[in-house]
């Protein structure tokens, strides 16, 4: 990203004029910034709770430049010794190499990112890197390890009110727990709860797409220990998975139309233009024939103009000829 405070800022000025979609893409960049330039479409996707395509869209104003860029900005941020800067780096090459599934090298750029982030005394910036470590180690199948860092966090994110870090890590910690153990009715409890409050959580950001994760994950977990009540939540899934593929094929189909009305008035155009140059070739060829048809009309007019001029007996002669041939009758 060139500039993650700047985009920020201008996300935050028309804020209001935001679709819902976009408006909530704009609230993460903002809690997120030094996070965004090494996440694909698919991780933001993820993310926000939103569908691909919207990122897609999105993506353009946020000016990524890929992963070999962000090892030239970390070399630039060593050289300026600026450890939040080297921090943010670090982050966000962290992300990259964990899209990548390199987990050991994903842990050692997070490792130095909470270690800058400490010397500074970032509390809340040093509490998403533990978040993004703890993702790490879940993903690699350190779940234990995963879970104990959520539960050190997540506390954190209730008393700072930053609903969205804590929805999203309440989530992953409770797939963790599921995952950790399926047959372990505490664990199960336990993943039930940070899943219900992160249920709870998205549906007043309006965020399906990590309510749906929750409703996915209290399913699960309450299949063993309340069946009614999970199919109640499969049922709030499915519900949610629908919505959101009905918005999403809406989206795919709005472009669609857009792109086809644009050809389609494109072509309209085109068929106007053709029909103007017909019309002007038309009267071209009209307004030829005129004045060629003028001008013989003028040349005969005049050629007997000249034959009058030149045999003037030969009327008198034939006109005194006309005069006896009546008086003869």
């Amino acid at each position: 990203m060139n500039n993650n405070d700047s985009l920020t800022n201008e996300l935050n000025i028309n804020h209001c004029r935001l679709s819902k979609s976009y408006r909530a893409l704009a609230a993460y960049i903002d809690q997120h910034a030094e996070r965004i330039p090494s996440m694909t479409a698919a991780m933001l996707a993820h993310e926000v709770g939103i569908s691909e395509s919207t990122v897609v869209r999105f993506a353009n104003a946020f000016g990524y430049d890929g992963y070999p860029e962000l090892l030239k900005a970390l070399q630039y941020a060593e050289k300026t010794g600026l450890k939040p800067r080297i921090a943010l780096t670090c982050g966000s090459l962290s992300e990259t190499e964990f899209a990548l599934n390199h987990y050991e090298e994903a842990i050692n750029y997070i490792d130095r990112a909470i270690q800058l982030e400490r010397e500074e005394g970032r509390e809340a910036k040093l509490r998403i890197r533990l978040a993004q470590k703890a993702t790490i180690l879940a993903g690699s199948g350190k779940r234990q390890e995963a879970v104990e860092i959520f539960d050190s966090i997540i506390p954190y994110f209730r008393t700072t009110g930053n609903h969205q870090s804590l929805a999203i890590s309440l989530n992953k910690a409770g797939q963790a727990l599921l995952e950790m153990g399926n047959t372990n009715e505490a664990k199960q409890q336990q993943a039930a709860a940070y899943f219900r409050e992160s249920a709870r959580l998205c549906r007043e950001m309006d965020n399906p797409y990590n309510e749906m994760q929750a409703r996915r994950g209290l399913y699960q977990a309450l299949w063993t220990l309340n069946p009614d009540s999970a199919r109640i939540e499969l049922e709030a899934f499915n519900l949610l998975k629908d919505s959101l593929y009905n918005q999403a094929s809406a989206e795919t189909l709005a472009r669609y139309n857009a792109e086809f009305g644009n050809d389609q008035l494109q072509q309209e155009n085109e068929e106007v233009r053709r029909a103007h140059r017909t019309t002007i070739a038309v009267g071209i060829v009209i307004i030829a024939l005129i004045i060629v048809g003028a001008w013989f009309v003028i040349r005969r007019q005049r050629r007997r103009q000249q034959q009058g001029k030149k045999f003037p007996h030969f009327d008198s002669s034939f006109k005194k000829i006309r005069c006896l041939e009546i008086s003869y009758h």
